[in-house]
């Protein structure tokens, strides 16, 4: 790909979505991932388990991105909202599409224990002595971490393990 690649899409509408809430139904929307940075985001369609969204995007693409990532979320009033599924394209099989892609994609489950959510900012610096290494690191800050206790939140702390030692922030 060019160093500065724009990249039309359409997201146009899913099918025979599950159900996520008590009701039988969903209430879906998409958001649009470049790596782990949210780019876009639909219109939420109400209580619908074929939805049609009929968006349109132009995008920029950062030079170094790996993937294009499509995430189906369930809206939730109360909470916070279900993912559905996802498709991910990396950046490869973008560029290999020479005429473009127009189908239907099977949605793939997302496990929210693997999943990468949020991201974390460190300052990182190995100090070399003459007869042993060590590691300078600073946890500076976290962002857009997925809630984890059953009120919506999370005690969020890091651990950093290095030659078979190992440390944990507050």
């Amino acid at each position: 790909m060019a160093k500065n690649t724009s990249l039309y899409f359409r997201i146009v509408e899913g099918r025979s979505l599950p159900a996520k809430d008590v009701s039988g139904t969903s209430d879906p929307y998409c958001i649009v991932k470049v790596d782990n940075e949210v780019v876009a985001r639909t219109a939420t369609v109400w209580k619908n388990l074929n939805p049609f969204w009929g968006e349109e995007y132009t995008l920029h693409l950062p030079m170094g991105f790996h993937s294009l990532s499509f995430l189906v979320m369930d809206e939730d009033t109360i909470g916070h909202d279900d993912v559905i599924g996802k498709i991910t394209l990396s950046k490869e099989a973008i560029g290999s599409q020479v005429k473009g892609l127009d189908s239907w994609m099977n949605l793939t489950r997302v496990d929210p224990d693997e999943e990468v959510q949020g991201e974390i900012h460190l300052s990182l610096e190995l100090l070399k002595d003459t007869k042993k290494s060590s590691l300078r690191c600073q946890v500076i800050e976290a962002r857009d971490l997925a809630p984890r206790d059953i009120s919506g939140t999370s005690d969020p702390f890091g651990r950093v393990i290095f030659n078979n030692h190992s440390a944990e922030t507050s």
